[in-house]
């Protein structure tokens, strides 16, 4: 009975893992020497993709290069619906910034 319910659960969990699988139509690769964190993305009108965050020293996305004005700066990426670059940018005064 046991073995029964160790298989039963074991079933149960693989079932749901698989159903969650996301699918994804690009990936694109950014960041830098130092540190740095995405906190925020979301979808614009037309499919384009706006990320977010904040990092030290210098951050890299494709073709552009940000470099931090400070100890810590905010960027702001948008990527097209295809997964190409579109902009990004830095700003950010002397001290910690966040978004």
């Amino acid at each position: 009975m046991k073995k029964a319910m160790i298989f039963f659960m074991f079933a149960i969990y693989v079932m749901g893992a698989n159903s969650q699988q996301m699918q994804f139509d690009w990936i694109a690769r950014a960041g830098g020497p130092g540190w740095d964190i995405v906190t925020d993305m979301a979808e614009m009108p037309g499919g384009n993709m706006a990320v977010s965050g904040a990092f030290y020293d210098s951050i890299f996305f494709s073709s552009d290069t940000l470099v931090s004005r400070g100890s810590r700066d905010v960027f702001l990426a948008i990527y097209k619906a295809d997964g190409t670059p579109a902009k990004a940018v830095s700003f950010g005064g002397e001290g910690y910034d966040y978004v």
